[in-house]
């Protein structure tokens, strides 16, 4: 577990969070329905987005499947956001199924990952066998968002060393206070 602490609406929020659980998160917004994959730092973005007018419904992909088994079917209408691995799935789902716009947030560079380090790293959450299949899944899975035929759109925290149309200030790669604000607008 690794503790963690953001500032949501002008208040310090503290949390123990699985690191695993950190970087994935992944959004459907609808014609006013938003699907969230809810971990603990969720609800200040399901706070600003109901403040909205959005209603707010889980979605939960299984992290323990490989990422391209993640795909679900989304409404031509929807606005689909992922964050890190999220951003991956909100990619892949893209390819499938159309949908109005994507917001990647600090999409995961899943390209500059060895097999080697990904195995590594899954084997701290599952067995060796699982972690060799998803990372095989990740190390075949190629983004090039110049073939998207969906307007899209990249966040990333300025204190990340990465290429964004938006810079979200004083983030590294998490969901803060000010990455809340540029998801909502």
């Amino acid at each position: 577990w690794k503790g963690v602490s953001w500032r949501c609406f002008g208040r310090e929020t503290s949390v123990s969070l699985l690191f695993f659980y950190i970087w994935t998160r992944l959004f459907i917004l609808s014609q006013r329905l938003v699907r969230v994959v809810l971990n603990h730092r969720m609800w200040c973005i399901t706070n600003a987005l109901e403040k909205k007018g959005y209603t707010v419904k889980q979605v939960n992909p299984n992290w323990y499947r490989p990422l391209s088994e993640q795909v679900f079917k989304v409404e031509e209408e929807a606005v689909v956001f992922g964050f890190s691995f999220g951003a991956v799935i909100a990619y892949l789902n893209a390819i499938k199924y159309p949908c109005r716009k994507v917001i990647f947030g600090s999409l995961s560079p899943i390209d500059t990952f060895s097999y080697e380090s990904l195995v590594e790293d899954y084997m701290e959450y599952m067995p060796k066998d699982l972690a060799e299949e998803i990372s095989a899944d990740i190390k075949n899975i190629k983004i090039d968002l110049t073939t998207l035929k969906v307007p899209f759109v990249t966040l990333a925290g300025d204190k990340e060393n990465m290429q964004a149309d938006i810079s979200v200030p004083h983030t590294g790669h998490q969901i803060t206070g000010p990455y809340i604000e540029c998801i909502v607008k």
